[in-house]
Parts: C-alpha cells; sequence; structure tokens
C-alpha cells in the first residue's frame, strides 16, 4: 500500500502516475516512496507480479481512530473545536472505503505483466477523482450528525499539501466495469451511522462483547455480535475487547528453550 502524499506538494492536477515523486515534503511520503522503489527492486530480481497502489484519503466505517473524519465526528458531537489546518483553504480526494476495495479487488483479479526489459511492476492512484474542500467536508459530516462544528483554524503544517487530486484512468483501463466512486455525502451518512452505532465506543475503548454491532451489510437492525465474532482477539476475562487487544499486543512472547 502506497499513498497519495507521495505527490508532495506538485502543482499538476489531477496527479498522474507517470509524475516525478522524488521530492516527498514528509518523512511519511518518503517512506511510502522508498516502499514502491523497494517492492520494484524486489520484482526486477524475482519476477514477482507487483502493483503499488496510491490510496487518497481513504473514509468510512472501520477507519483509524486517529484521522479526520474520526477526529471530527467524536469533537462535533463533544462540542469541542477541530483544527483545520491552512485557514481552511484545503482540498482532499476523498475516497469511500468501498471503492478502494473495488479498486484492491481489480488488481488483484489483473496483475501486471513484464514488458520488454521492464518488470512485471506498476503504481497505480486510487481515489474518487473528485477533489472536496475541506470545509464542505465538514459541514457534511454536520449534516449527518445534527450538529454544528466549532472550528480553530490553524496554519499548514509542516509537512502538509494544500490539495490531492487523482487521477484513476490507468485503474479504470483495468476494470472490466467502470469505476463509479461513492459520493462524498452517501459517503459520510454511512460512516455516521456506523459511528454513532459502533465507532464512537470503539475509539473511546468502551466497547464490550456481546453489545450491539452494526455492519453496513447487516441493514437497518442491528445484531448482537458474540465476543468470539469480534475482528480481534479478546482474552478470556476481558471486559474490554479494545484494551484486551492492547494487552495481547504487549505481552512477550514465551520462548521454548
Amino acid at each position: 500500500a502506497s499513498s497519495s502524499s507521495v505527490y508532495g506538494g506538485s502543482r499538476q492536477m489531477p496527479f498522474s502516475e507517470t509524475a516525478n515523486v522524488d521530492r516527498p515534503v514528509s518523512l511519511y511520503a518518503a517512506t511510502k516512496k522508498a516502499n514502491e522503489l523497494m517492492a520494484h527492486s524486489y520484482s526486477h530480481l524475482y519476477g514477482l507480479p507487483t502493483s503499488g497502489l496510491r490510496f487518497f484519503t481513504v473514509y468510512g466505517p472501520w477507519g483509524r481512530p486517529d484521522m479526520a473524519p474520526m477526529l471530527f465526528a467524536r469533537a462535533i458531537l463533544a462540542g469541542e473545536p477541530i483544527r483545520v489546518f491552512n485557514h481552511g483553504r484545503m482540498c482532499r480526494d476523498f475516497t469511500y472505503i468501498d471503492d478502494i476495495v473495488t479498486g484492491v479487488l481489480a488488481v488483484l483479479d489483473t496483475p501486471p505483466a513484464p514488458a520488454d526489459d521492464s518488470p512485471p511492476y506498476r503504481v497505480l492512484n486510487i481515489g474518487s477523482e473528485m477533489p472536496v474542500p475541506i470545509l464542505d467536508f465538514i459541514t457534511c459530516l454536520e449534516q449527518a450528525l445534527g450538529r454544528k462544528a466549532l472550528l480553530d483554524l490553524q496554519p499548514m503544517q509542516p509537512g502538509d499539501v494544500p490539495a490531492t487530486f487523482a487521477d484513476v484512468s490507468a485503474l479504470r483501463m483495468l476494470m472490466a466495469q467502470k469505476f463509479e466512486s461513492v459520493p462524498l455525502a452517501e459517503g459520510i451518512q454511512r460512516f455516521v451511522d456506523w459511528y454513532q452505532s459502533t465507532g464512537k465506543a470503539l475509539a473511546e475503548g468502551t466497547l464490550q462483547p456481546g453489545v450491539p454491532i452494526r455492519r453496513m451489510e447487516d441493514g437497518p437492525a442491528p445484531r448482537s455480535l458474540a465476543a468470539t465474532e469480534l475482528p480481534w482477539p479478546v482474552p478470556a476475562d476481558a471486559t474490554d475487547p479494545v484494551g484486551g487487544l492492547r494487552t495481547t499486543l504487549r505481552q512477550p512472547q514465551e520462548t521454548q528453550a
């Protein structure tokens, strides 16, 4: 997995996979570029078909709690200000998680082949091709949550970029069907439905085994999810599956003589 961050502060939009990305503006972007280069080397040495996927601002259910949608939703519901950088003058190519999955599956179905002296390697953008001002994104969240946001306008962060915009024409050529992205308002509503039923407790570490958990495929009626069905290991005596997972991860592995 790569990232749109490899494009840095490029002003050539939309971002194309053929663009030069040798000038990352953050360490995170540099690691993603390094990942692509190592994958290319491995593909060259061993002939392994390799695809680097540059994801553009992924959002949706089961997202990371330190990303903007989760942070913003929590703050809006709590009546706390949310930090908005570059005084709100930013755009992002927000991509709903289902669209990411659709793109990944398409790539898996059509692995790259070697061509001339080139190894079976490629990089592909997966985005919505619809950059949205960050203030419009916040407005969609406000409407879905039924609350107004308190904005704490901040200057640009070091290593951040003002805009992202994906060119997905290469991905579209791979797919037998047209790549159509989920509209932002619909994706935000799906995210908020999940957040209010499950995500808030998950982010706060208060989700209990056996509580009703709503998965998107279940429709409007939540179902009861047993502790054994949770997507992470839960110690038998745990009352907090999220905390239990952290405890499990921190425990050292026993070694056998």
